[in-house]
């Protein structure tokens, strides 16, 4: 059932917000954002996107990220 759940997110809209992204590739907010901006493994405009504010919350592309995370190694 737990499968289902994560093919599901997949299927959404496919731009979350950092909670929900974090949650369905398993790893901490902070741990996402860190990935972007320290590790520089996810990239803004294909990763993640801002919004039209500057105080605009992240939104991150599931598919992409969990792809490059999976494909990097990582444990999403």
């Amino acid at each position: 059932m737990h499968q289902a759940k994560s093919r599901n997110a997949f299927n959404q809209s496919p731009w979350l917000s950092t909670m929900q992204a974090a949650r369905q590739l398993g790893v901490h907010p902070d741990t996402l954002k860190r990935y972007a901006k320290r590790d520089m493994l996810l990239h803004e405009g294909t990763h993640f996107r801002r919004g039209p504010h500057n105080n605009s919350s992240l939104q991150w592309n599931l598919r992409l990220c969990f792809e490059t995370l999976h494909g990097a190694g990582q444990q999403p």
